[in-house]
């Protein structure tokens, strides 16, 4: 088996230990996706140790997410990129937004790129790759593991074992709007609303790229990423509005 063959390989036993979804794109390429709930892709190319590159995706469909999905694109690739900055590796990441094709101000998925990734920079040798691609597929189920410990997972299974419906709404507590209002003004492209499963609301002003979220779930998942990493975390004075 060839070297190339052998992270293949390395790749689809991982998937399939992690429970993951891998699609192959080409000779050398994969898309590994967490699952419906989750939204979150790995987009590989492993031509070489000299040519490798990954982002993610972060993309949902309505089987989970009910109505305009722009808060669910904005908020997962948010919880991820922080959970990758707050691993060993402490990941850097821009985030792109993709604009619906029809719809103005929805947000139809979202890029996660590293731009500060300390594992990808010394790979030289075919085992050097086989370890960095190993290490991403890992955080990546590793987080999904910890975001649905403190997020109420919104798949069917759980919303009819706890009683509930998974429900998107539009509606938006005043502090949010004034919040953004008092320190940019008034913006003209806005998304915003609230769900049940995951229980959050929302307020992203695209125009000044400024996104506000209320959450007692995602507190905690906060509170728990921050106190298990070993990097002091850098702390921002908040405006009390």
């Amino acid at each position: 088996m060839s070297e190339s063959e052998e992270i293949k390989q390395s790749i689809k036993t991982q998937c399939e230990a992690y429970s993951l979804f891998l699609e192959e794109r080409g000779l050398n390429g994969f898309k590994v996706f967490t699952d419906n709930a989750s939204g979150i892709s790995l987009i590989l190319n492993v031509s070489s140790p000299n040519d490798f590159s990954y982002y993610f995706l972060a993309r949902t469909f309505d089987i989970n997410y009910h109505g305009d999905r722009s808060d669910a694109h904005v908020i997962l690739s948010l919880m991820f990129s922080s959970f990758l900055r707050m691993h060993s590796h402490a990941v850097s990441s821009s985030l792109f937004d993709i604009g619906h094709p029809v719809i103005e101000d929805e947000i139809w998925g979202r890029y996660i790129v590293p731009v500060q990734e300390s594992r990808t920079s010394g790979i030289s040798t075919w085992g050097h790759l086989k370890v960095a691609v190993s290490e991403i597929i890992k955080v990546m189920a590793l987080w999904r593991e910890v975001f649905w410990h403190f997020a109420s997972c919104p798949c069917d299974q759980c919303c009819k074992a706890n009683g509930t419906e998974n429900h998107r709404g539009y509606e938006l507590p005043s502090e949010l709007t004034n919040s953004v209002n008092k320190v940019f003004g008034s913006s003209s492209r806005i998304n915003f609303g609230n769900r049940t499963r995951p229980k959050w609301s929302y307020l992203y002003d695209i125009e000044h790229e400024v996104t506000i979220i209320k959450s007692e779930e995602l507190s905690s998942y906060f509170k728990h990423i921050v106190s298990v990493t070993n990097r002091r975390a850098e702390m921002v004075d908040g405006i009390i509005c």
